[in-house]
Order: C-alpha cells, then structure tokens, then sequence
C-alpha cells in the first residue's frame, strides 16, 4: 500500500497535469508531459501513450519518455489479438504484466524488449461516451508488482486524459472543418492546373511526367513513379516518374518475384498500399526489395482492368513519413486522372498515327465503350447524346444504332441517378467508378467515366461491363448463405465454421448453446478455440486436438467426445463430422464442422449393452444353447453354448439343420425331427428331449424348446428357441432308481438281521433288561454301519479301516491302549458290511466289559493286510485282534457272558461270508483272526490306514 509520501507525490502530479493542461492547447506536449508526470509519481523508467489506429489496426506511440529515438510518434505495432493493449481495450479495463519473459497470454512489439522492458501496465483511455482512443502504458525494466494504489492511479489519469484528449480531438475536428473549405478549394485548384498541364502535353510519358513532377512538389516528396504491369512475363515497366534532385536512378524494369507478398497482393487486390515507415518491416523480402532503392515510405495506388492490375501511381518517401487520409485521396484522385489522360493520349496518338488501327482498337475493346455530351438544364443534367459509340456498346446495352441518340428518347425511363453521376463529371472533371443497375435496360454495369475533351463541351467517355452473371452470382450467393443461416438456426445440430490459421470460429449455429450451456456471445470472446478445448473432458481432449489437427492438413473425420456443461456440470456425448474447406489454391483456409448431441443414443446403447450383457450372463450361467433360425433362408445362428452341446468347438461348423440333426443319436432323430415337423404344422411349440452323440463317443441327453413366427400367409419364417444339457438328470433319475431297488433290497437284508439278531440276543439274555441292554447295543452298530452304506452311491463300498475305526470309536476306544495298524482303501463288500460289522461290535463289547477295553493296563492291537490274489484268485482282506495285559478269571471260572460274539466269528462268518476265522482265550486276553474275501473293486490301498 503507497505511504503518504507516495500519495503526496502522485497528487501533485495529478495537479501539475491539471495545470498544464490549462496553459496548453498541443496535444503532443500535453501528452508527452503526461507521460514524464505519471512515471516520475510511480518512479519507472519508461511511459508512453499509445493512440490506436483503427483503419490499420494498429498502435502508435503517440507520446512516451524514457524512449530511445525514432520510437515516439514513429513506432507503430499490431493490435492483433494476442496484445496486451488489445486485450485492455477490449475489456475496457487495467491488464498488467508482471514478467513479460513468462506471460504466455500475450505476444509483445519487438521493441519493449529491446528496451529491456520486464513490467507492463496497460489502463485504456476511454473518451466521453466510453469510446476507446487509445492506452496509457506504464513499463519497468524489472519485474514489479503493481499495486492496486498504483492500478488506481492509473485508472484517475486515464479518466482524466479522456476528456482532454476529446476537447482537443473537437476543437481540431472544428479547427479542420474551417479549414477543409479553403483545402478544397486549394486541392481543386492543383487538379485544375495538373489537368491543364497534362493536357498541354502529347505523349503520354509527358503526361505522367509532368503528373509525377506536380504531385511530387505539392506532396514534397522524394520521388514519384508511374508503372505498368505485366503479368505474363513478370515485369513491372516503369513507364515515368520524376524524382528530387541528389536522388539515385530507379530501375526502368522491376521483377515482380522481388517484391512479391503483402504490397502485391494488396495491389492485385485493388488496394492502397500505406506504409509510413518501411524499416520497421524489412524482415520480409518484398519490404526490404523496396528498402534497398531508397524507400522509406510509401505510398502506391493501383488501377485494375477486368479485375487485373494494370497500373500503379507511387510515391516515395525517403525517410518514415506519416500519409494523411487527405494526401491519400489526392494520390488516387491523380492516378485515376493521370491514367484516363494516359489512355487519352495513347488513344490520340493511335488515331493520329492510323485511323484504322484505333477502329480496330474501338471495336475489339471486350468492354462497352461510348463518348456521350451531357445535356443540361441550368445546373441540373436532364439528358444525354450519344457521340460515338463501339460494337460492344450494343452487346452490353442492347441498344441497337445508339450513335446520335439521345438516352431519353431510348430508355424514357431511365433512372435520374445516372444523370445526375455523368453531369457531376462533366462539371467537375473527376472521374468516377462505380457499379449500379439500369433497370430501364435490366442490366447491372461496372462503370468507369471520365471527362474527354474540354470541361466546356461536357463531354464523358464511359468505359462499362454487364456485369450482370456477377450480380446474378451474388445474389445467389447471398440466398445460399441465407439459406444455410436458417437452416443452421432450425438444425438441432451444431453448425460451424473455423479459420484454419487462427482456429477462431467464423460461424455458428444457435444449436451450440442447447447443447454446451453457453450464449454464443460468451463463447466468441477471446481465444475460443482454447475455450472450446477446455469444456472437453481431459480424458478426451487429447484425441480432439490430434483430430482437429489431421482436419487441417486436410482429412475429413468423425469423432466421438464429452463434454462437461459449465451451467450444471452434466456431461454431454457429441459426435462431430469435421472436414477441410479448401480455397482456390488447394490450401485449407477454414475448416467446417457438424456437431451432433448423442447423449441420449450413448445411453440407450449403454442400457442395451447391459441388457446385453445380463442376457449374456444369464445364458452363460444357465448354461443355455439359443438358436434363432431363419427358415426361409436356411441361415442359422447358434449361441457358443449350442455349439459346446452338439459336440462341435465354436465355430467349427456354419449352423445348419443339418449339422444339428447330424449329431442327434440315430434312435432319437426321427422323433426329434418328427416333433419339430409338428410345430411347424400345427403352431404348437416345439418341446422335445433326445441324445446326442459327439465325437469322443459319449452320450448327452439335451432338452430343446421353442417357436416359430410366421408370415401373414402363415408361412413359417423364423423359428427361435433354447436347449438345456438334461444329462445329469437323466443319470440322477437312472441313478434313483437304482438307489430305490437297492434299499429295498437292504431293506429286506436288514429286516432278516434284525430278527436273527433279535432271537439270539432273546436266547442269550438272562432277563428283559438284559435283553435291552443287549439288544440296544446291537441295534447301534448296526445303525452305525447303515449310517455308513446310506452315504455310498452304487459304485462305492465301505473301507475296512472306516469300519473298524467307527466301531472302536463308539466303544470309546480311540486311547492311546489301542493301536490300528493295516493299509487304507480295503473295500468290504456291501453284503458283508453287517455281518462283519456285527462280529467287530461283540470283540469291543467284550473288550470292554471283560478285557483290554476295560482294564487301565491291558493294550488292544488291531493289525490287517490285503493279499490282492487270495484264495480263488480273488482279493482277501486278513484281520488280526489281539488282546495283551488281560487280567484273567482264575482258572477254572468263565465269564459271565453267553457267547454270542464267539459263535458269531466262528460259525456264522465262516457260513454267510465264507470266512476263515479263529478265537482264543490266552493268559493275557483274546486273540482272534478273520481272513474274508472283499470286493474286487478294490484296485489299490494306501501303505497305512
């Protein structure tokens, strides 16, 4: 924040401007004392003001201290876009610079830098009315942070500079409005004396030289010239001029390839070349070509033929030179005299020389010519007479033997405008080019009059050309871009145009701001193209940019993008269509684009993908074979599972009945097809089951339903459906089936036990409570080895270590007193189960009541083996159980038991499962041991159980 010093300081400036300002009435002293003012209050180095040029868009340094020479009132720079000073006037409002090495918004005039300037400041100058004149700039030659008591400083000065600017701008603008009547009269009086020295002399070199030499003194310029171009061969004639004295020769011959670009193409163009000081542009060819004859500024008129440059009138300067707009218009004035005096006295000089050869001329000219007096009442023309007229005047009019006629007499009708143009040459000998419609004749005319002969015989030569099928092309032109703007503003799409060079937007449509949210006025302001890039999502902006820039080296493309609206932040999906627009010499000069808002088409195919994918998923899952078949074509689509179920890999086959009907199993595919038939016939549903055989051989049972569509004949066409593999099915029902016969055959094998069990126990048992304890303990193993055989399938058999365990098991005989040692995997046959399991149950039971199960001491030792070929060459399983650590009864007494286990191992294995056993009563406990075939299946058994 500025101190009190500071504010002292930059008041008093404040008030010496204002006291200045009252004693002075020079605006540049005004604003050159300004500039010294404001940088002594903000102690910089550098200020200057900068008035804006608005013809050429250009900046000059009106005013400044601090700078070098040649820089106030001299420089002038772009206001292109990418300038600082641009962009302050445009928003009407300070821009600052802190460091111009790193400010990458603006491009800045070679000349800040060569002044090592690092800070900028620009505060616009806004007149009465906010109406921009120009900038005040403030620079450093050090990075520097302008407060915002210094931004207000500014801000008061530049207030203040409007409206002292806008007096002096209107007393000079009165100033001029005195004097512009004594101007004219003086400028009139040169043209009358330049026209009475050209016509005093013959040739048309005279002419131009006499010209050459009148402008150049009046202008007190350094050099004048006269030249004629021509195209074909390259070369410009320097057909006269006139030069001031010590000045070196210039070329009577200029290539044209020396001094080609922006003067030539503004010449062809048929405009003005201005160029106040040339050394500011001798970086490019065709300025520094005209740089080395001694050019420091200048200024050349053209004059097109057919829309072809013939002729140009220039004048040098040689040092920079500021050309009035009133120096200017007298240039063109005296070139387009000079020129008509030129074609005169080439024109007098043909006739004198041969007659014949102007006739020739006269009548070969493609252009309508004619020489006509103008007939006046008082001041006013009110009509013409044709004096002499050529052959195309009759193509280019219509009018037929017009020599010696009057225009009223022709066209009664004829436009007063046209009078009115043809008498104001007459009187003022200024010639005129100008287009305009004769709608007596219903022609459009490109016209260029002039006086002939002398002022008092109000004569005009008027050379013209229908230019009719121009117009008629406008015009349409015009209705095709009429055309094209309602249809852009009707379009839901967005329509628009770019600059190739710059990317700005030249067009477009009112659809934009539907869809991206934003008024097209804001999104026309400053570098839209960055601003467009940036409602681009990041993820796609890359893509956009390599798209936009494959466009501009002249490949049409379409592509996909997202953007994010500012006004809600909803993400919207475009699809843009752009391609190259490209101009006479191939060159893509704009780029033309159609941006369509596929949203809602992004999320319909979004859901339809889901749906895809969920129906996809459901088919994958429920293992589903889709066929849709096209019955009148034959043609067949199969979904991968269908292949996978007619034992084909995917793809390996095209679906066809026939490749279906292929791998049906040869019992099945007359009913399979005869079913199909009756669909089809009957409108019923096709519901069938049948096999299939695939390639290795193997079986599947598939289930298949479906329908047909039919056409409005009732001619099937279409016929959609789906298969299930019912294989497993199929084996769990034949597999029931099998489970049901084997339990009723267990069933009555169980039955058969019970009873047998029941009546031994009876007989064995010394009262009912013993026959419940006895009988209770039976009935659980046998339910255990039940609980065992009811988890098997068919194919499965009890292991003779899962038995052996479970039984010891339930008798609490899993101590460390027992050790089970034999290989696992021994498969008991199912019949035997029981019996053996039963035989297992009284050894534990009595182990527990009378032996190693029941004494702390005593061990119990359960060892087994497995002789793969026994007996009859069948498999054998070998049992060994030994008791040790028995305290017996004394001898000669027995236990208590009835011998219902020992009779079981002895007699009825040996009986029901041809067994071998034996069963001893040793000193230390019992021992016994059972050999017994088991079930073939058993192929292999591991080292230990």
């Amino acid at each position: 924040m500025a101190d009190q010093s500071e504010m002292m300081r930059r008041q008093r400036a404040l008030a010496d401007f204002g006291d200045f300002v009252l004693d002075h009435e020079d605006l540049d002293e005004i604003l050159n004392e300004g500039c010294r003012l404001i940088a002594e209050a903000l102690v910089a180095d550098l200020a200057k003001v900068l008035e804006i040029e608005r013809e050429s868009n250009t900046a000059l340094v009106r005013a400044g201290v601090g700078w070098r020479p040649g820089i106030v009132g001299h420089e002038r720079f772009s206001l292109s876009e990418r300038s600082s000073e641009a962009f302050a006037i445009e928003r009407t409002e300070p821009v600052i610079t802190n460091d111009i090495a790193s400010e990458d918004r603006f491009e800045f005039p070679p000349f800040l830098r060569e002044h090592g300037v690092i800070a900028i400041v620009n505060v616009p100058i806004l007149l009465p009315g906010r109406r921009p004149w120009g900038v005040l700039q403030v620079d450093a030659r050090e990075p520097r942070e302008f407060d915002q008591a210094s931004i207000e400083f500014l801000k008061t000065y530049s207030m203040v500079l409007g409206p002292v600017i806008d007096r002096i701008l209107v007393a000079a603008e009165r100033e001029q409005a005195r004097s512009g009547l004594a101007a004219r009269e003086e400028r009139q009086t040169f043209l009358l004396a330049l026209g009475d020295a050209m016509r005093a002399e013959r040739g048309a070199r005279e002419k131009v030289e006499v010209a050459a030499r009148c402008l150049g003194e009046r202008l007190s310029a350094t050099r004048v010239l006269f030249a004629e171009f021509d195209e074909v061969n390259g070369i410009a004639d320097i057909f006269g001029g006139w030069s001031a004295d010590g000045l070196p020769a210039f070329p009577a011959v200029m290539r044209l390839e020396d001094h080609e670009g922006p003067i030539m193409d503004d010449l062809r163009a048929g405009r003005t070349v201005r160029i106040d000081d040339v050394r500011h542009l001798v970086d490019q060819p065709a300025f520094a070509a005209v740089a080395q004859v001694g050019v420091g500024a200048l200024l050349s008129v053209p004059l097109l033929v057919d829309n072809k440059l013939l002729v140009n009138l220039s004048v040098h300067q040689k040092e920079a030179r500021r050309w009035t707009d009133a120096e200017v218009a007298l240039v063109q004035e005296v070139a387009e005299r000079l020129w008509a005096e030129v074609v005169r006295a080439r024109t007098e000089i043909a006739l004198g020389a041969s007659e014949e050869r102007y006739r020739e001329l006269f009548e070969r000219i493609d252009q309508g010519f004619c020489i006509i007096e103008v007939i006046f009442d008082g001041d006013a023309a009110v009509d013409y007479r044709f004096l002499d007229v050529n052959p195309a005047f009759e193509r280019r009019t219509g009018i037929a033997d017009g020599k010696g006629r009057r225009m009223r007499d022709i066209a009664p009708e004829r436009e007063q405008h046209w009078f009115d143009i043809y008498g104001e040459i007459a009187l003022t000998g200024e010639p005129r080019r100008f287009e305009a419609r004769a709608d007596a004749l219903g022609r459009w005319y490109s016209v260029y009059a002039f006086c002939v002969d002398e002022p008092e015989q109000r004569r005009v030569g008027i050379l013209f050309e229908d230019i009719g099928e121009r117009k008629r092309a406008e015009e349409a032109l015009r209705e095709s871009e009429e055309r094209l703007r309602q249809f852009g503003e009707a379009s839901q799409d967005v329509l628009w145009i770019r600059d190739a060079e710059t990317m700005q937007w030249k067009y477009l449509t009112p659809a934009f701001e539907a869809i991206y949210g934003l008024s097209r006025e804001e999104v026309l302001t400053g570098d839209n193209f960055r601003s467009w890039l940036e409602l681009i999502v990041p993820e796609d902006r890359n893509m956009a940019v390599e798209n936009i820039r494959r466009v501009r080296q002249g490949e049409p493309v379409t592509f996909e993008y997202r953007i994010r609206r500012p006004v809600d932040g909803g993400i919207r999906w475009l699809r843009n269509t752009d391609f190259p627009i490209a101009g006479e010499d191939g060159a893509v000069n704009f780029i033309g684009g159609i941006g369509s808002d596929i949203t809602d088409s992004k999320r319909t195919q979004e859901l339809l993908m889901r749906s895809e994918e969920r129906l996809r998923s459901a088919v994958e899952v429920g293992r589903l074979g889709l066929w849709d078949w096209n019955v009148l074509s034959g043609e067949i689509h199969w979904s991968d599972e269908h292949f996978r179920m007619e034992g084909y890999a995917v793809g390996e086959v095209t679906p066809s009945y026939e490749a279906w009907a292929a791998r049906i199993h040869p019992d099945d595919r007359p009913g399979a097809e005869a079913a199909l038939h009756h669909a089809q016939e009957t409108h019923e549903e096709f519901d069938h089951e049948f096999r299939t055989v695939h390639p290795d051989g193997s079986v599947r049972w598939l289930h298949g339903r479906g329908r047909f569509f039919y056409d409005e004949s009732a001619q099937a066409i279409r016929m959609v459906g789906a298969m299930t593999d019912t294989t497993a099915r199929r084996e769990w029902e034949e597999r029931q089936q099998v489970l049901v016969a084997e339990l009723q055959h267990r069933t009555r094998n169980l039955m058969g036990v019970v009873r047998s069990m029941s009546d031994k126990t009876a007989r064995a048992s010394a009262d009912l409570a013993d026959f419940r304890s006895r009988f209770r303990d039976r009935l659980d193993a046998l339910a255990r080895v039940q609980g065992l055989l009811s988890r098997l399938n068919e194919h499965d058999r009890v292991s003779f270590d899962e038995l052996i365990r479970t039984e010891l098991t339930a008798m609490d005989g899993g101590s460390d007193r027992v050790t089970l040692d034999g290989p696992a995997g021994i498969r008991v046959r199912s019949s035997t189960v029981q019996t053996l399991a039963m035989a297992l149950h009284e050894l534990a039971t009595n182990a527990v009541k009378y032996g190693a199960l029941g004494q702390p001491q005593a061990r119990l030792a359960v060892t087994w083996a497995f002789e793969p070929a026994g007996p009859d060459n069948k498999p054998w399983l070998h049992i060994d159980w030994r008791e040790s650590g028995v305290e017996m009864h004394a001898s000669g007494s027995r236990p208590t038991g009835t011998g219902q286990g020992r009779e079981l191992i002895e007699h009825a294995l040996p009986y029901q499962l041809r067994a071998k056993t034996s069963y001893t009563l040793g000193s230390d406990g019992v021992h016994c041991t059972i050999s017994m075939p088991v079930s073939e299946s058993t192929t292999e058994v591991s080292a230990h159980a």
